[in-house]
């Protein structure tokens, strides 16, 4: 399966990090059919890393903190597999919403 917007997915793929790297993807349905092959995605980071992460970050609880202030893409076929989280619409639309006011 390939991650849809709100999943959270722990990816070996694109990083040297031991245990992985956490990603959120953020892209809705009209950009990742667009571009299947690629996902808007912002980085998701435990408690250990959150000072170091920026200044625009978001409280996901337990789950860890996005990281708003880069959101990147990554091919589709890096963010497989069970998601270890799934993030709800009301969250996802103001986590868009925050994005949108840093770049538009």
């Amino acid at each position: 399966m390939i991650a849809q917007r709100g999943h959270i997915i722990l990816t070996q793929a694109a990083t040297v990090m031991p245990g992985g790297t956490m990603f959120l993807v953020v892209s809705g349905d009209n950009y990742n059919n667009d571009q299947p092959g690629l996902r808007l995605v912002v980085q998701v980071v435990g408690p250990q890393l959150r000072p170091a992460a920026g200044a625009y970050l978001y409280d996901l609880g337990t789950v860890g903190t996005a990281v708003l202030v880069a959101p990147t893409t990554l091919p589709s076929d890096w963010l497989t597999g069970e998601p270890i989280a799934v993030i709800d619409q009301d969250t996802m639309d103001d986590i868009a919403t925050r994005i949108a006011r840093l770049y538009l």
